[in-house]
Parts: C-alpha cells; structure tokens; sequence
C-alpha cells in the first residue's frame, strides 16, 4: 500500500479517452488508467478517480500536486478535466499545474533527445502539432516527455516545411503518467487554437 505524501495526480479529457495517473516524487508510475469514455468525462471522472485511488492502493491524502491537461483538444473535454483538477486542488488544498495535453499522446516509442511532433486532427485539413522530446532521467528518476514548444495548428500538407527532419508520431491514447511526470507545467487553464 502506497502511503507516502508526495504522489501526483494527473488527468486528461481532451480526447474520446478518459486519463489518470498517480506517480511518485521520482516521476515512476504507481498506477495508470486510460478509458474511452467518448464525451462521458464529466459523467465519468469521480467514479473512475475513486477506482484508481482503490488500485494503487494509496489514499487521496498522499496526493501533493493535481496535474491536468489544458489542450489542445475537445472543447468540453478540457473545460471537464479543469474544472475538476481545480475542485480537487481546493479541496485537497494542493497546487494544481497545467500541462499540454499533446504530451500525453507522445508514446514510449519517441527515444531519449529524438524531436518528434504529435499531432491530432484539427478538422478541414488542419492538425493540432506538439513538438516534443523524451529526457533522461537522472539520480533515480524517470525519463520524462517535455514540449519543445507551444502547440500550434497548421495545415496537414504543410508539416514536413514546418518540422522537416522531425519524427511524427499520429495520436494514439494518452498516457497520464507522461502529465503527471513532466517538468514542463504551467497555469491550470484551457488552451484553445
């Protein structure tokens, strides 16, 4: 049973898929769960929080930092797991960090220092980009995901001028352990291109 103070909690909505991670203070996951949920987040999110508290074995107390996805992605989405990241942090009285949700999505397949972007559909010919990199971890600690850059929307025939020589890597579900682990952390408010 985990019962050191010190976890992070990360969420992420901004996609069909329902995202959450607790990780230690070295950035190791201590548990994941990932759900599509299609737009069912807001319906969705306490029950599968309190599930993933059960699994890992650890109680909401130990938690020392809420980390949410702020977008790019779908509009409710984020407004979903803001607004629930915010409650969390009241009233668990802990700081609350956004995190570009893209990052998520980058997969264990982008190798130590590769520049890779994800990107995500953005509708009539147009992707959401997140350049990104993995970083090795050091004394103990994880390898982490960190933006190389804010996200951007650009055409989809104009992303090999725009990143040439950059790995792509198509979205696929997000991995909150990623959020959760990441040095890269801003304000708690949804991003919108």
């Amino acid at each position: 049973m985990t019962t050191a103070a010190g976890l992070r909690l990360a969420l992420d909505c901004s996609t069909s898929y329902l995202a959450l991670a607790l990780v230690d203070e070295r950035g190791a996951t201590v548990h994941t769960a990932t759900r599509e949920v299609g737009r069912l987040h807001a319906a969705l999110v306490t029950i599968e929080l309190t599930e993933l508290f059960a699994r890992a074995g650890a109680p909401r107390t130990a938690v020392a930092e809420v980390r949410v996805g702020i977008g790019p992605g779908s509009y409710t989405g984020v407004r979903v797991a803001v607004a629930a990241a915010k409650g969390l942090g009241r009233a668990w009285n802990v700081d609350v960090r956004g995190v570009y949700s893209m990052l998520a999505q980058a997969g264990p397949e982008l190798a130590v220092d590769e520049r890779a972007i994800v990107t995500t559909d953005a509708r009539k010919g147009n992707v959401y980009v997140q350049p990104c990199t993995r970083r090795a971890g050091g004394a103990g600690r994880a390898a982490t995901v960190v933006s190389l850059g804010p996200p951007r929307k650009v055409a989809r025939e104009s992303l090999a001028e725009h990143y040439p020589g950059w790995r792509l890597l198509e979205s696929g579900p997000p991995d909150a352990a990623v959020l959760a682990a990441t040095g890269d952390t801003g304000r708690a408010e949804p991003l919108y291109l």
